[in-house]
């Protein structure tokens, strides 16, 4: 899933590096992500691509490149596309020891010596980037924060451009990211692209066998909540990371398909989920335990 590789792209960014441990106990379930934040993308469509265009154009100075992270050098969009360039210069400096070598005559014996200095040499590197964004090519835009990124701009928007390179920018903060988002939904309906309607702010995947065997489900029953959007219906109607969902509205699910499919044209729908909590019994030992929790969910 998109999304997930945005994910990991950010975590390997932020942290400089990947690292692998010699040994490492893999867990069925999946870890929270402290690096990365994502936010409910409920874009605003503008009255106009005229205004959408207006609202890039006076943003030009307050977004980069998530990856280079330089000022803008040319900032051309239209109706069809945004089309940016930039340049920058990186200089570093090098020492090296330089030796040298002499001697003089003592009577008709000659004395070599050696020595040397330490010189410093600074080396200048050119470097350029470039990015396009065709609005008639653009599939699903999110947004989301990562506080712990070392750079100044800490909010990010992803434009997925089907099966080209997803294109990753940063803005110092929420309003810009939310601008952004707005106009470029905004230019990419005026070229016939519908997004796809993100009904709750979260992402579900299909349990797998491991995972349905420890929950004691039947294979097939469920879908496993591997994230919630800040500020989505479900997040405000209480719905946890690792949260099953097994019936919608009475409905059994399985995958996000049939989630969507029986969440469709209607306001709200009821969750039947299945959570993973820890009880502490009289002895004072901690257990998981599987509870039920019934949730009304606006859809978005």
């Amino acid at each position: 899933m998109k999304k997930i590789a945005v994910l990991l792209f950010i975590a390997i960014f932020a942290s400089g590096c990947a690292t692998f441990p010699t040994q490492q106990v893999k867990s069925i379930w999946p870890q929270p992500s402290s690096q990365v934040k994502w936010y409910w993308s409920n874009w605003q469509m503008l009255s106009s691509a005229d205004e959408a265009i207006g609202v890039l154009k006076n943003l030009q100075q307050n977004f980069v490149e998530y990856a280079a992270g330089q000022p803008f050098k040319t900032f051309d969009v239209d109706k069809y596309g945004l089309r940016v360039k930039w340049e920058w210069t990186e200089t570093s400096q090098t020492t090296e020891y330089v030796p040298t070598y002499g001697g003089s005559f003592f009577g008709s014996t000659y004395v070599p010596y050696y020595g040397g200095t330490n010189q410093t040499r600074t080396n200048t590197s050119q470097y350029a980037g470039a990015f396009v964004i065709p609005f008639a090519e653009v599939s699903d835009i999110w947004m989301a924060h990562v506080p712990g990124l070392p750079r100044e701009y800490k909010w990010q928007i992803s434009v997925s451009l089907g099966d080209k390179p997803i294109v990753n920018l940063r803005a110092p903060d929420e309003q810009t990211v939310r601008q952004l988002g707005n106009a470029i939904a905004t230019l990419s309906r005026e070229q016939g692209r519908i997004l796809p309607r993100c009904l709750f702010g979260m992402t579900v995947f299909s349990l797998t066998p491991e995972q349905s065997a420890e929950l004691v489900l039947s294979p097939g029953t469920g879908v496993l909540v591997v994230n919630v959007d800040v500020g989505g219906p479900a997040e405000k109607a209480g719905v946890l990371f690792l949260d099953v969902i097994l019936e919608v509205d009475g409905q059994p699910v399985k995958n996000n398909e049939e989630l969507n499919a029986r969440s469709l044209n209607k306001k709200s729908v009821k969750f039947k989920i299945l959570r993973r909590q820890k009880i502490t019994d009289e002895t004072g030992k901690t257990n998981l335990q599987n509870i039920e929790v019934f949730l009304s969910v606006n859809v978005g």
